[in-house]
């Protein structure tokens, strides 16, 4: 659990940014401080990460994948 949500955060791509979720924007919702309620009404909540309570407190943690392209 992240706060007062029921969810540890979100599994989040590029693709992602290019919806709405009822009339708004990724943005506004981040300028909001919201993204709980866009991955909650982006297709029903598909990306959220949901470990249930696990006794720890990590704090933020954030993951970068970057896969090497051949060109």
């Amino acid at each position: 659990m992240d706060g007062s949500t029921p969810v540890a955060g979100a599994i989040a791509d590029c693709f992602q940014a290019k919806h709405k979720v009822n009339g708004k924007t990724a943005q506004e919702y981040l300028e909001n401080n919201d993204s709980f309620s866009f991955y909650a009404g982006l297709e029903g909540g598909k990306y959220h990460v949901r470990t249930g309570v696990t006794g720890t407190d990590i704090q933020n943690f954030q993951l970068l994948l970057v896969r090497n392209r051949t060109f």
